[in-house]
């Protein structure tokens, strides 16, 4: 194995944190957070600034509760927890109901 490859995987992976980290603190201090939605011209630039809107099951159980009568019933569904499948599945039975994608998972880490 490379090791100077994986020190670079390592590397590299630090630089972007700490460029998001860097990218956040410039966004904050130009204002853009508080900044009115819609596109904003600056000279060569082009800042567009949009609600993070994203759904929030919580909310959505608390307006659409699940009725005594099963009313909102096409809200919910009923999934399988691994955790819950763990614990009362046999390590066989488990096995057989995993996946394995077509892209392995890579973590590289310094030691």
């Amino acid at each position: 194995m490379d090791e100077t490859k994986l020190h670079d995987i390592v590397a590299k992976k630090l630089q972007i944190k700490q460029l998001e980290e860097e990218v956040s603190e410039l966004i904050d201090e130009l204002g853009l957070r508080q900044a009115d939605h819609g596109t904003i011209i600056e000279g060569r630039f082009i800042i567009e600034v949009s609600p993070n809107v994203r759904f929030d099951p919580a909310k959505a159980t608390e307006l659409f509760p699940l009725g005594e009568n099963g009313e909102n019933m096409e809200l919910y569904s009923a999934k399988v927890d691994s955790t819950l499948a763990k614990k009362f599945m046999s390590e066989e039975q488990y096995k057989t109901c995993q996946k394995v994608f077509a892209n392995n998972k890579v973590e590289v880490k310094l030691v």
